[in-house]
């Protein structure tokens, strides 16, 4: 996903770009953004091979909106700013924003460092 968006930013211009966006990156985040959220494979993946990190902060953070553990999904996958802001609709502000929030949602919680270092990555 990254090195497709990163072939949209720097090699097409702005009108071959959109047409590139359109047709492969839009429904790439299209289907990323619904596929994920509780159960999917998405976050099935990320429980699998990260410890059930996704199973932890549904248990420790049982307050938080479905949205806000797909948000955190991403993160733990390694999405960057600019590719959630993407994803989700969100300007990189707001993702740096709700990052901030979310990672001190989980500080507070109980689950402190055992899902942090994961989310804060």
């Amino acid at each position: 996903i990254a090195s497709l968006y990163e072939k949209y930013l720097s090699n097409y211009s702005e009108k071959e770009g959109a047409k590139f966006a359109k047709k492969v990156l839009l429904p790439l985040f299209q289907g990323i953004r619904h596929g994920a959220g509780a159960g999917s494979e998405f976050e099935n993946l990320l429980n699998a091979n990260m410890d059930g990190v996704m199973a932890k902060l549904r248990t420790g953070c049982p307050d938080m909106k479905e949205n806000d553990f797909v948000f955190l999904s991403y993160l733990i996958a390694g999405f960057d700013t600019s590719l959630i802001s993407k994803i989700m609709d969100m300007s990189k502000d707001s993702v740096r924003t709700r990052k901030s929030r979310l990672l001190k949602k989980i500080k507070s919680s109980s689950l402190g460092e055992d899902v942090l270092h994961l989310v804060a990555s």
